[in-house]
């Protein structure tokens, strides 16, 4: 069964089904969650300017990046806040599964939280200037930045485990 629905702004990025809940950005700056069977609105959220993609967390819940200052997970039946906690500068979409959340700030900043409570596991300063999405590689988060450096920090607590400078790419052939 198809259906169609009026939303106040243009749908951007990419729509995320998450059980029988249509989870869609809206620029300027709104989450809404919509009821997949008709596409009624279920619930709306304000966002940063700059706000993440959503991200699956579990499957009852999303992740967002750019939610009144900083990170949330939100509950996509009903929309309700699961928690939220401050993250210093703009964020890039995060990581998300059990083992916790993590993502990057342009203030150099790379934060995990827990997923159930939103508790604070750890924080480092790597100083990468423009990172791009972090990426988790086996058990692993790696940062790329545009100072040509890749960042592997260990996703339990952090430490470093390796940092990587690439080679400028010539600038003439």
């Amino acid at each position: 069964r198809r259906w169609s629905t009026r939303v106040d702004g243009t749908p951007i990025g990419d729509l995320l089904l998450q059980g029988d809940t249509v989870v869609l950005r809206v620029d300027p700056a709104s989450l809404l969650g919509l009821d997949q069977r008709d596409g009624r609105k279920r619930w709306q959220h304000r966002l940063d300017p700059g706000a993440s993609e959503p991200v699956r967390l579990d499957a009852a819940h999303i992740v967002i990046a750019g939610f009144n200052g900083g990170v949330a997970v939100i509950r996509t039946r009903d929309g309700s806040l699961l928690w939220h906690q401050p993250v210093a500068g703009r964020m890039q979409r995060p990581i998300a599964d059990a083992s916790g959340v993590v993502l990057v700030s342009t203030v150099g900043e790379v934060t995990s939280f827990a997923s159930s409570d939103g508790r604070l596991q750890w924080r480092r300063n790597i100083a990468v200037g423009d990172a791009v999405d972090p990426v988790a590689w086996r058990d692993q988060v790696v940062v790329a930045s545009s100072r040509s450096r890749l960042v592997f920090l260990n996703r339990g607590d952090g430490s470093s485990s390796v940092t990587l400078t690439l080679p400028a790419a010539p600038t003439h052939l």
